[in-house]
This record gives structure tokens, sequence and C-alpha cells, in this order.
């Protein structure tokens, strides 16, 4: 039989696995047995996929935020600046947000928000405090 090779199979044992049960003392740390060059291209391919995964879900948790928003009319002010904020936080993300007086602008907006929706609320307490 010279140059023949000679296959020899065998029966596994299959029952822990059948029954559910993994030994942890038969776990084999792969991440150890690779050189270094390997452990990190191993570790920005975790990383990758998990980045990945948090912009899916992400998007799916603005597309629900986006679907709510879209829903009905704001019934008050305070409605009215939340939708506003939303659009005016993903246009600041954009490249044309980027110019400094945009930016500010932005800025003031938000501030406006605040002093007027303040401004609001204090005045329909002094309307509740007097009826």
């Amino acid at each position: 039989m010279h140059g023949c090779v000679r296959w020899v199979f065998r029966p596994v044992d299959q029952q822990p696995a059948e029954s559910g049960q993994i030994l942890a003392q038969d776990t084999i740390d792969l991440d150890g047995r690779r050189g270094m060059a390997a452990q990190k291209a191993t570790g920005m391919r975790r990383q990758l996929a998990a980045v990945e995964a948090d912009h899916a879900a992400l998007r799916a948790r603005q597309e629900e935020l986006e679907h709510f928003l879209l829903a009905a009319p704001a019934t008050d002010w305070g409605e009215a600046v939340a939708k506003a904020r939303y659009l005016l936080i993903l246009f600041a993300q954009t490249p044309a947000a980027e110019d400094p007086r945009r930016a500010t602008l932005i800025a003031d907006v938000f501030a406006d928000f605040k002093r007027l929706l303040a401004e609001t609320e204090m005045a329909a307490r002094r309307g509740r405090s007097r009826g």
C-alpha cells in the first residue's frame, strides 16, 4: 500500500452535545493561538460587526421615532419644538451644517426654543393659578 492513505473513522460519543452540556475545560482559546496581526484583524472585525449592529438598531429606532412624529400634527408648542429639534439635530450632522454661521444659528434656535417654552409654561401656570 505504498502511497495510499488509509482513513480510520471512529464513532464519536455525542451524548454531551445532545443533552446540551458543554464542558468548559474543552473550549479552545483560538485568539491566544493566533499571531498579533491575526488577533488585531479579528478584533477589528468584531468591532466593525458591533458598530454595524449598533447602526442598524439606531436606524430602526429612528424609523420608529419618525413614524411617531408623522402620526399626527403637534397638539402644542412642546410637540412642535420636539419635531423641529429632531430635524435640526439631523441637519447638524450634515456637511452643510459645518458652516460656523449655521452652527451658531442652530444653537440660537435651540436657545430660543428653551426660552419660549419656559415663557409659555410660566404663562400657563399663571393662568391656572388665577382660574
